[in-house]
């Protein structure tokens, strides 16, 4: 892993102040550094080295360095830097060449400045101002060294002796400042690693005016991690390594490719210009292409870009195919591909090209970017990243069968395709002022990517599953005592990726869609564009090719309201970004009205505690439902009140009708009664008409009532009852919720005596399904008496979300079929299997066949010629020596880096396993349990919160502050620290509800 606290073998330690004031508080500061050994040059100097090691090949059987394997996390990397950057300053404090009075006399100036300015040491002048990039770069794949040149067109807008950048692992030389023929020289070139920038002090003073900054630069690419400019690979059918190089800069990451000013606010143009012999793409259409002497290769320079951020310019080289459709408009949309894979494009492309038209429409603003390629990297663990005109992809999830994948799949693919895609208006148009504000740009693409989607597919229902995917993710995410605000200041950057989280993603795009369901409800939903539209509309308009905070959103919105109701979006949606948790809206219905009041949630509530009643504006949606065998038999039509504290609303209540509230759970809140009648009055609905209800209102009222029992406010027999009423509902959405909330009482119950009431209750739900829509084509499915065809895309949904869950629950009818599957597959008698049913048949016979340990070995032994990934489900094996080898492969580096920290989470949750992977995380502790990705975040969260052993309990809580202090968070900890301190709080959880609702508990049928 690269160490940014090496020092240069080449630094000046003599100390040279200039004609720099040594009164400036950052002069002495920079000059401290440089006086203490600091890495530094002067003119005629050697060019400054930042040394980074060259990977070298692993022995065949041999572990890889711990870098090869840790790069599955988008942000790890600037993570992992936090920890040493302090480190670095007493580095350099500690080994001087000057005299130790002179390391006295300016050291406390230095620390002083540290301490008392870290927000304006952590960030650039507002000063100096990038205006343009000329950036040509020279890559070498074959031993990974790069090298480039930058002149960087600066407004000065003060009078300054010093300009800072950033650079991290570049080699740096002829550095100068040009204005106009005049060439102005820096007297010092200072490093200053804990901001990972370069000062550049000058013996004058620099005025204001234009400047053109030029530097020359070198590094080396990293080698499958997907940080800076990196290369990769893949291999075609023959077994032939073909090399590539692709750039990843969001968010920090742009300075590791070249020198420059790496914040989002200060935005420039670039003309990038490319030296390779493979084919270079940028963010913008080739403007020529030039002969590079007899090399055989080619300077490929492309046309300048509009105004954007850092972390958006990219480049890259590859021996791609590319596949072209072109908008209505006219933009190009390409998609890049292996020759090889090319047949798998076709589903991309059609998605990406009617995207861009959706929202081409929606936003009524056409993009200063002239064409839109999509381009797949084997080894890239984010996903998709968003870069202007040239977005990146991991591979699996760009390239698919259109006709064999499953629907989960294609659903997948489709909305990370229309996330990026809603990103080049929200985040690469319009972009951030700062990373605290980084909810504005993933909150919006997470949600606009539904809205994209569900035009372009609107038999796939995504508005229900909408629930599903955002709401029980960010509810997860907000219920822990551990959580933050959407909105979250941050100063240092390398903390950022904490932010990065489903708090910033599903929570944020939760509170959008009720905003926007509340602003639309308000114009009566039956404009095209009503006031949420308008609002983007002109948001987009006002801050195009800049950059914008929260508040500028929430104006423009208010802006386009009714003139009675200025500043109300301001004043609602304050709260929602700026306040953790979410709230509980308690209704009371009672002679004609009904009372809500509401209470933030927590995990658990002791049970004689009263509720902390919260205070946030929430838009409630409700309708009143009429029972279908009463007369009359209609619903009211759907209104929202917006409640604030408290709200009484005065309605029609009649004996038939049963009060809905929050429809399609389009709000961010749980619903709970204080009726014991109205949940048997429920219940029955649901089972003798549920058409009444969506299948988000019947995903809601499963999540919120086993939310409810869980924390102990709701019994949990009340729970059980109610939850009957999915043996015959077929609904996806409503099955996946179903299965979430048993995962979750899973956990809480472990190996409780209740335990065993607990698998039958599931499988008595649970298996007749399963074995009624079977695995598809190879097993019989018969449908129930009279009931409707279910659509195959539902379908596929259903299965995908009830056989997994069937297989772990043991279901003989399920269980049998996989094994005689997995049998006929090595046999050779099954051909063709859909890519839907591989995993299952795989994770089948790894924990149920007559010999375990001779199937999981079939499966890694036969992983290059059995189809499909047969490596992940080695994750799910019961047997503890198992266990160990599944660790053992983990740490091999033959696996895919994106496949680690989920094989990991498999693993934790398998039998005993929290305790394997427990003791493989102690041991590799740098790379998991200090860093701030999200995905480790959550395994180190769901390890701890499943182990069993006291002694590992107690060694989880050594490293957040001991059995006493493990619930004061620390500000600013790795994401990963937080994750032990929510698995001990779910440990606490579990505890609490063994003791309090299982004491004496026994099942009873309904």
């Amino acid at each position: 892993m690269k160490n940014p606290s090496d020092t240069s073998a080449d630094a000046d330690p003599q100390w040279d102040a200039g004609q720099v004031d040594p009164d400036d508080s950052e002069h002495g500061f920079l000059l401290a550094l440089d006086m203490n050994g600091s890495s530094s040059t002067s003119p005629g100097q050697k060019p400054y080295r930042r040394h980074r090691t060259k990977p070298t090949p692993a022995e065949p059987g041999s572990s890889k360095s711990s870098s090869a394997w840790f790069s599955w996390s988008k942000l790890a990397f600037a993570a992992a830097l936090v920890a040493v950057a302090s480190l670095v300053i007493i580095t350099a404090v500690s080994m001087g060449g000057s005299s130790q009075s002179e390391r006295t006399t300016a050291l406390p100036e230095s620390l002083d400045f540290l301490q008392a300015n870290s927000s304006q040491g952590l960030r650039l002048s507002s000063s100096v101002i990038p205006r343009h990039y000329d950036l040509e770069v020279t890559p070498d794949l074959e031993t990974l060294g790069f090298h480039g040149t930058v002149d960087i067109a600066l407004l000065i807008t003060e009078p300054t002796y010093h300009i800072r950048f950033h650079a991290l692992d570049l080699n740096l030389s002829n550095i100068y400042l040009a204005q106009g023929s005049t060439r102005l020289l820096p007297t010092r070139v200072v490093e200053d690693p804990p901001t990972q920038t370069f000062v550049l002090l000058f013996g004058t003073i620099v005025g204001v005016g234009d400047y053109r900054l030029s530097i020359d630069f070198d590094g080396v690419m990293g080698d499958g991690e997907p940080a800076g400019f990196y290369r990769s690979s893949y291999m075609d059918g023959s077994g032939q390594k073909h090399y590539l190089a692709i750039t990843h800069f969001e968010p920090v990451f742009a300075r590791m490719a070249f020198p420059c000013f790496d914040e989002p606010a200060l935005k420039a143009s670039f003309k990038i210009t490319v030296c390779s012999a493979l084919t270079a793409l940028s963010n913008m259409p080739l403007n020529k292409t030039e002969p590079v002497g007899a090399s055989g290769m080619s300077r490929y320079v492309f046309q300048k870009t509009p105004p954007q951020s850092t972390y958006l310019a990219a480049w890259g080289v590859s021996d791609y195919s590319r596949v072209e459709a072109r908008t209505s408009s006219g933009i190009p949309v390409g998609v890049y591909a292996p020759s090889e894979s090319i047949n798998l494009t076709s589903f991309a492309l059609d998605v990406a090209t009617r995207s861009m038209e959706f929202f081409q429409k929606l936003y009524n603003y056409t993009l200063p970017v002239p064409k839109m390629d999509h381009f797949p990297v084997p080894d890239f663990t984010s996903e998709g990243m968003e870069n202007w005109g040239l977005i990146t992809y991991e591979d699996s999830l760009l390239l698919i069968n259109r006709s064999s994948a499953p629907a989960q799949d294609l659903q997948a693919s489709a909305m990370l395709i229309a996330h990026e895609i809603a990103h080049q208006w929200f985040g690469d148009l319009v972009t951030m002022a700062w990373w605290d504000d980084l909810w504005l740009n993933e909150g919006f693409a997470e949600f606009m990517q539904y809205k994209s989607v569900a035009a372009l597919h609107p038999d796939w229902d995504l508005l229900s599953q909408f629930f599903v995917y955002e709401h029980l993710l960010a509810f997860e995410a907000d219920e822990s005592m551990f959580t933050h605000p959407i909105y979250l200041p941050v100063a240092d950057p390398l903390l950022l990726p904490m932010l990065f989280d489903d708090v910033t993603y599903n929570k944020g795009a939760s509170v959008i869609r009720m905003l926007e369901d509340w602003l639309e409800s308000a114009d009566g939903g039956h404009l095209s564009c009503g006031q949420f539209c308008r609002g983007l509309r002109q948001y987009l308009v006002q801050y195009a090719e800049s950059t914008a905070q929260t508040a500028n959103l929430w104006h423009a919105l208010d802006a386009v309201g009714p003139e009675a109701h200025k500043g109300i979006v301001n004043d609602t949606m304050s709260g929602w970004i700026s306040n953790p948790g979410f709230p509980v809206v308690l209704v009371s219905a009672q002679n004609g009205f009904v009372r809500l009041t509401q209470f933030r949630y927590t995990l658990w509530k002791d049970t004689n505690a009263t509720e902390i009643s919260s205070s946030w504006q929430i838009p409630v949606s409700y309708r009143i439902l009429m029972d279908p065998h009463s007369s009359p038999t209609h619903a009211t039509p759907a209104k929202t009140v917006l409640m604030n504290g408290h709200t009484t609303i005065m309605t029609p209540a009649p004996r038939n009708s049963l009060v809905l509230i929050n429809r399609d759970r389009v709000g961010f809140y749980r619903v709970m009664f204080d009726s014991i009648d109205y949940y048997k009055q429920l219940s029955h609905w649901l089972k003798s008409s549920p058409s009444l209800f969506s299948p988000a209102d019947r995903a809601g009222f499963l999540s919120d009532i086993w939310a409810l029992a869980t924390s102990n406010r709701l019994g949990l027999q009340l729970a059980m009852d109610i939850t009957t009423f999915v043996a015959k509902d077929r609904d996806p959405t409503v099955w996946r919720t179903c299965i979430s909330v048993f995962k979750q009482m899973d956990r809480l119950v472990g190996a409780h005596p209740f335990i065993e009431a607990w698998n039958q209750y599931k499988s008595s739900l649970v298996g007749p399904v399963a074995a009624e829509i079977g695995w598809g084509a190879f097993a019989a499915t018969k449908s129930r008496s009279g009931s409707k065809p279910i659509p195959a895309h539902a379908l596929s949904l259903l299965r995908s979300a009830l056989i997994p869950y069937a297989i772990t629950l043991g279901i003989p009818r399920v269980v049998s079929t996989g094994l005689e599957l997995f049998d006929e597959l090595l046999t050779g008698n099954l051909h063709d299997a859909p890519d839907e049913i591989l995993p299952w048949i795989y994770s089948t016979a790894v924990m149920h066949s007559s010999n375990l340990t001779e199937a999981y070995y079939i499966l890694w032994h036969l992983r290059e010629s059995l189809p499909g990934d047969t490596v992940s489900p080695l994750a799910q094996t019961p047997l503890q020596a198992l266990q160990n080898q599944t660790i053992k492969i983990i740490e091999s580096g033959e696996l895919r880096p994106q496949m680690i920290v989920p094989m990991l989470s498999s693993l934790a949750g398998a039998k005993h396993g929290a305790s394997v992977v427990w003791s493989f995380f102690l041991s590799h502790a740098d790379q998991f349990l200090s860093v701030s990705s999200n995905s480790a975040s959550q395994a180190v969260e769901k390890c701890v919160s499943l182990l069993e052993s006291a002694q590992q309990i107690r060694q989880a809580q050594d490293l957040v502050g001991g059995p006493d202090g493990w619930m004061d968070a620390e500000p600013g900890e790795s994401g990963s620290r937080t994750g032990i301190r929510r698995g001990l709080e779910r440990l606490v959880h579990s505890s609490k509800f063994k003791s309090v609702v299982l004491k004496g508990f026994k099942a009873h049928p309904e």
